[in-house]
């Protein structure tokens, strides 16, 4: 796993130089699977987001308090570290754990590849199919190159962020894309306020995604996750020297 960014923002790619194996790279689903998993996130510093919060906990409800030679003392400790690793949280707890865990840094989606085997298949899935992996970090030009042979065919992937701005651009080359056993997605999960986790794929019906074409080579998706709203906008060239653009922003 590589990343690439800017201080401000950061895209961490996998073996493809890009996002494609999120399921293989969700922690969750690693968990469950008894294995380790590193996240393919896309965050930022402007990018926040809280749970909602129905019962109204505030600071308050946080506070324990200790008799001291100095007289009554009170400390925000009434959380559970343990169960916010994936535990369930005690009644007593749960105020202080949810405002540990709210504002969280927000996992603004993946931008990456979908292989398939032959024409219609369904999508790769495995990493393991890749053969030949490649991949190599400039840290003086922040430029990511990755190659790889899938399907009997060389894909090689140029990755490199903008380096002021909440951009990451791509250039993908391959035979592969002629055929359509490869092509680009875009894929937006929930927050997550886990210690480790910072995407919810099962939560569908919590977020949306709007879709604005602006013209034929540009479109931009909305995005709203309960009080959080931000924009992505998506530019994409044809056999040209300049690679697509993608570039995420807050609203």
């Amino acid at each position: 796993m590589l990343t690439v960014g800017n201080g401000d923002f950061a895209y961490t790619a996998d073996i493809t130089g890009m996002q494609t194996f999120t399921a293989f790279h969700d922690q969750a689903a690693a968990r469950a699977e008894g294995r380790l998993a590193v996240n393919t996130a896309t965050m930022s510093t402007w990018g926040w987001h809280a749970m909602p919060n129905p019962d109204g906990f505030v600071l308050a409800d946080a506070m324990s308090t200790y008799e001291t030679s100095r007289g009554p003392v009170q400390y925000p400790d009434r959380f559970d570290m343990a169960a916010m690793m994936g535990g369930e949280v005690a009644r007593e707890y749960r105020a202080g754990t949810w405002l540990h865990v709210n504002p969280h840094r927000l996992d603004l989606g993946r931008i990456g590849l979908v292989l398939r085997p032959e024409p219609g298949a369904p999508a790769e899935g495995d990493p393991a199919a890749l053969l030949d992996p490649r991949q190599r970090l400039d840290l003086w030009t922040g430029t990511l190159t990755s190659a790889f042979t899938y399907a009997g065919h060389e894909v090689r992937v140029t990755t490199v962020a903008d380096p002021r701005h909440a951009r990451v651009a791509f250039r993908v080359e391959s035979d592969l894309l002629a055929t359509g056993q490869a092509a680009v997605a875009v894929r937006f999960p929930y927050a997550g306020d886990g210690f480790f986790q910072t995407s919810d794929w099962t939560a569908a019906d919590q977020h949306a995604t709007t879709l604005h074409l602006l013209d034929e080579h540009a479109c931009r998706f909305g995005r709203i996750l309960d009080d959080t709203t931000y924009v992505m906008r998506l530019d994409w060239s044809e056999a040209t020297s300049t690679p697509p653009r993608s570039r995420t922003r807050s609203s």
